[in-house]
């Protein structure tokens, strides 16, 4: 069932968190165009909670077919100034922006200069997989088999 235009559909997530079993890593895809405080809140929340049981945590940020603005990327620079856990400024997560928009350089070098968080880039699942394990062996060894590396 549609929501009627005007009307407000209260059982859209805009956002889904899928944690990777064994090892400690999440997947989280967000709908930008429905960038709410609450759902943010919500979102910050959760990561928070599963940072707290696993860390370091490596969070792949799927942003792929959305179309990303300018004041979208100040929006979650101002999240993660404002309340760093459970965000890409929370010391316990590490975060790969996982998209080819041409928005994200230009995302990745203010994280850099505002927040002095290096944040990484990828343009495929596999791309981002391989930076998020490799990131993990050279932060923790021992927290990922070596062998997933090179899948």
């Amino acid at each position: 069932m549609r929501t009627p235009p005007g009307k407000k559909d209260i059982f859209h997530m805009p956002f889904i968190i899928s944690k990777l079993s064994q090892e400690p890593i999440v997947l989280v895809q967000i709908d930008l165009a429905s960038h709410e405080d609450a759902s943010c809140a919500s979102l910050q929340a959760q990561l928070d909670r599963i940072a707290s049981d696993i860390t370091p945590l490596v969070m792949v940020l799927d942003l792929r077919d959305q179309e990303i603005r300018f004041c979208d990327m100040l929006l979650f620079l101002a999240d993660c100034e404002a309340n760093p856990k459970g965000t890409a400024a929370d010391p316990r997560i590490r975060t790969i922006l996982l998209s080819n928009h041409p928005m994200l350089p230009v995302m990745r070098q203010r994280f850099q200069q505002r927040l002095k968080i290096s944040i990484h880039q990828a343009c495929t699942m596999d791309e981002a997989l391989r930076i998020a394990r490799t990131t993990l062996v050279t932060t923790s060894p021992g927290i990922v088999n070596d062998s997933l590396i090179s899948s």
